[in-house]
């Protein structure tokens, strides 16, 4: 099965969710999020340990 590497532009509640989602779903990996509000804090910490290690950042 080939992976699809997912991209988070946004981290609010309904953000959080989907990658939590995506964490959990075989064949996808998130490697990037965007909020500024949560710039510099990892996905792992946002939604756990199960969850990819990519940091966030900012657009500007």
């Amino acid at each position: 099965m080939s992976e699809t590497r997912v991209v988070h532009v946004g981290l609010g509640q309904i953000g959080l969710a989907i990658a939590r989602r995506t964490a959990e779903r075989d064949g996808l990996r998130s490697v990037a999020a965007v909020d500024p509000a949560l710039a510099g804090r990892t996905l792992a910490e946002l939604c756990g340990e199960r969850t990819s290690t990519c940091g966030t950042g900012s657009p500007h």
